[in-house]
């Protein structure tokens, strides 16, 4: 019987390692194209983890369904209906499969504590192929292996600076972390901004390992995020840290954090590029204007689009299939990757209508309520309390940051955002009075 336990408990401390190095490890055409393999183990390990025969009749909440029907009914009315298809596909599965794993694996602390590590272990890897890839303009993966456009732009283009002075795709003087795994430089960003608070977590280890572990993520985690000059992320740490502040009522912590900003921002606006994009826009700035240019210019297609599909949107992925058709401006000069509104809320207001942004809204704020609830009935030196504190801090800090791209049309982020919301959703109450 020790025996059995023993093994039970080995296969998911495996489960849980193995899907955040799959979230960590592999980049995006490596999970689009093999998705159904995590997808069948994911509902294996389902299987073998929960202990009651029927647990598909339990697990998904009230806010989930919802949200799974209202991304289904703009299927019916897009375009390409194979692609709408598919993209829900790849969303709805992830969130079911990963919501039943959490459920069934989140029934002790021991494997909260294994995730955090596992977290950390696998972001400091992360962080740490990126710096290197940065220092060393190399990366084996997309040197050898896999095409990647977002490598070519950032790391191989600036080889020839020294001797053009001009490289197609690049800006001269721009040092920035390419994307190690994650493909591209903005995912990187936001994948170890969702990070950092598991770090900040594993740090209060009593074990000395993982305390240095865990402020060793923060400090590569932090660097990486900096360095990549990602707004959107960056203003998602920003929100990261004053909601920390504010949970814990430390107002004048926020004040100080507030005027450390200002001078931060205040400073970048004078320094080179890249890190005067972390600066106030300033007139005269020409890629600065050309980047709010073309963030204006997505904001009024999505009016358009909803103008003329309030209800039920243009079907999941179909922005970049009717993209043209809404561009007042020759399509010609845009390349394909920039054909998306670079904003999660503003893609799936045009995708999916009122229906399926109000399926998201609904997702999110139930989401909200139930940490909450948890954070107000739960002991204050609560071990679970502590816990739900930081993973709170992760979907702040991912909402915020997805302002800036398509974080749910990435497949690693995707997860690690059903992850996050699965975690939120968990009944902890009656867990620890259990």
């Amino acid at each position: 019987m020790q025996y059995g336990n023993n093994a039970f408990e080995y296969l998911k401390t495996g489960g849980i390692i193995a899907l955040f190095s799959w979230i960590s490890f592999f980049p995006q055409p490596i999970q689009d194209k093999y998705n159904i393999i995590l997808s069948i183990l994911l509902l294996s390990a389902c299987f073998i983890f929960r202990r009651k025969p029927h647990f598909m009749s339990v697990g998904l909440n009230l806010p989930m369904c919802i949200f799974i029907i209202a991304m289904c009914i703009s299927i019916l009315f897009s375009l390409d209906k194979y692609i709408a298809f598919k993209a829900y596909l790849n969303l709805v599965i992830p969130l079911i499969l990963i919501n039943f794993f959490i459920i069934s694996v989140f029934n002790e602390e021991k494997s909260m504590s294994l995730l955090a590590k596992t977290i950390t272990i696998c972001g400091i890897l992360v962080a740490s192929m990126g710096i290197l890839e940065s220092m060393f303009r190399f990366n084996p993966i997309y040197e050898y292996f896999i095409s990647n456009p977002y490598y070519e732009r950032f790391i191989k283009s600036s080889l020839v600076i020294s001797q053009t002075r001009y490289a197609p795709g690049f800006v001269p003087g721009v040092i920035r972390v390419s994307s190690s795994t994650q493909y591209n430089p903005t995912i990187l960003a936001a994948y170890l901004l969702g990070c950092l608070p598991f770090n900040f977590f594993v740090r209060s280890d009593s074990r000395r390992i993982f305390r240095f572990l865990g402020n060793l993520g923060l400090i590569l985690g932090t660097l990486v995020i900096t360095i990549n000059v990602s707004r959107s992320v960056f203003l998602g740490l920003a929100f990261m840290v004053i909601s920390y502040f504010f949970l814990l009522k430390k107002y004048r912590e926020i004040l100080a954090f507030l005027c450390f900003l200002i001078i931060f921002v205040t400073v970048c606006t004078y320094l080179p590029h890249p890190f005067d994009r972390y600066g106030f826009i300033r007139k005269g700035k020409i890629g600065e204007n050309i980047q709010l240019t073309q963030r204006l210019v997505r904001v009024t297609m999505t009016k358009h689009m909803v103008i003329d599909h309030p209800f039920a949107g243009l079907g999941l992925q179909n922005f970049r299939i009717r993209f043209c058709e809404y561009l007042h401006d020759d399509c010609s000069k845009v390349p394909d990757e920039y054909r998306v509104a670079d904003n999660m809320y503003l893609t799936i207001l045009s995708e999916t209508g009122a229906i399926g942004f109000i399926g998201f809204l609904i997702l999110i704020i139930c989401s909200f309520k139930n940490a909450y609830r948890h954070l107000k009935t739960l002991k204050i030196s609560s071990y679970i309390r502590k816990y739900i504190l930081m993973v709170l801090l992760a979907f702040i800090g991912l909402l915020v940051s997805m302002s800036g791209f398509e974080l749910l049309y990435w497949h690693s982020l995707c997860l690690f955002f059903f992850i996050i919301v699965s975690i939120l959703n968990v009944n902890y109450i009656s867990f620890s009075e259990s």
